[in-house]
């Protein structure tokens, strides 16, 4: 099974799994169903910077981001259809081929630099590595950090939680459809008021967050928040800071065990990464301005920061980590309301939840 994005025309991405069957790629939705003949597919790149594989049939495209789904699809295929998958596959391999060199050569350049002791030569090395980066080697080690670190925090296994997280996460992706990140958001249980973004779409909201959040409005506002620490690649930078560039090699080489033992030897440190004051800046006004484009009230967001502000000193709920580490100063708020004052006029649609529900589902989380 692999896992898919599926556009049609006047509709709104949908998450997908598909598969080869018999007569041809099988796609799937829960208990719906939709078979695309293997004789009609077309194939290509797409999403974001090409990165995605992109399967046309008639209006339809689906975007995935395995390219072992054309590996099981390929014995179906008439021969024009092989020829096809075996240019990208090609072009597949080129590209990792330029990923590993780039990769190589940031590593050898930061050695380098390290040796001259130029700071900021050393930080365009880092930064120039970074770049080369995959988005499937990024999730791979975001999924890492999870299986590491994540164990003792279970998600809150509650029907409720899932079907309205899916609803929310819906108006989000829909306002950046050409993301090569699968935003994947989920309650945990926990009772701290808090939120976390892993590098490659993997979104944490504690239970008690979702619990205490003064509205949905104000929640989304912490959603579009964190999901622009991904979309930024805030984690990633973040782990390259506290491990070093280092850290990617196994990756690299494909040494998945050596990954999973430096990143378990590291402890809870991966959750509690520091964002630089200028991250934070940049996911509140991305976060503002995503949050504008679905369609949702940006206001939730000042709400949110507002009530924290409000519970902090009150000797309330502990301030989440992208507030306590840069404390909402009057500055903070001000550039806020600002850039909300500088948003250009889009229409408001209410978010379609039960908002008292999903509430008493996450209390029962906890």
């Amino acid at each position: 099974m692999y896992e898919g994005w599926l556009y049609q025309p006047g509709s709104e991405r949908r998450r997908v799994t598909v598969h080869s069957a018999e007569q041809g790629l099988q796609l799937e939705q829960g208990e719906d169903a939709e078979l695309w003949p293997y004789a009609q597919l077309a194939f290509s790149w797409g999403g974001a910077e090409t990165r995605m594989i992109a399967i046309g049939w008639q209006q339809q495209r689906l975007y995935v981001s395995q390219p072992e789904l054309l590996l099981s699809l390929r014995p179906h295929l008439s021969p024009a259809g092989q020829t096809e998958v075996d240019k990208l596959l090609r072009q597949l391999q080129g590209r990792r081929w330029q990923g590993c060199l780039g990769l190589m050569f940031g590593a050898l350049l930061l050695c380098g630099l390290l040796a001259w002791g130029g700071v900021w030569l050393w930080f365009q090395g880092r930064e120039l590595a970074i770049r080369q980066i995959p988005v499937s080697w990024e999730a791979e080690l975001g999924q890492q950090v999870y299986t590491s670190q994540l164990a003792k925090t279970p998600a809150c296994d509650s029907a409720v939680l899932r079907q309205g997280l899916a609803g929310l996460e819906a108006r989000l992706e829909a306002a950046i459809p050409d993301s090569p990140y699968d935003l994947r958001f989920e309650v945990v249980k926990s009772d701290q008021v808090n939120a976390f973004a892993l590098p490659g779409g993997r979104i944490a909201l504690h239970a008690a967050l979702v619990a205490k959040a003064p509205s949905p409005e104000a929640l989304m506002g912490v959603m579009a928040h964190e999901a622009q620490h991904v979309l930024q690649r805030h984690g990633l930078n973040g782990l390259v800071n506290r491990v070093g560039i280092t850290l990617l090699l196994p990756l690299l080489f494909g040494d998945s065990g050596t990954l999973t033992a430096t990143l378990a030897g590291l402890g809870g440190d991966l959750l509690s990464l520091d964002f630089s004051r200028s991250q934070e800046s940049e996911a509140d006004q991305l976060g503002l301005q995503l949050l504008s484009r679905a369609g949702v009230d940006p206001k939730g967001m000042a709400e949110f920061f507002r009530w924290m502000a409000s519970e902090e000193s009150k000797g309330g709920a502990a301030m989440p980590a992208f507030l306590s580490t840069h404390p909402l100063s009057s500055e903070r708020q001000q550039n806020i309301e600002a850039e909300i004052r500088n948003l250009p006029a889009r229409a408001i649609r209410p978010l379609e939840l039960d908002w008292q529900g999903f509430q008493a589902a996450a209390k029962a989380c906890l």
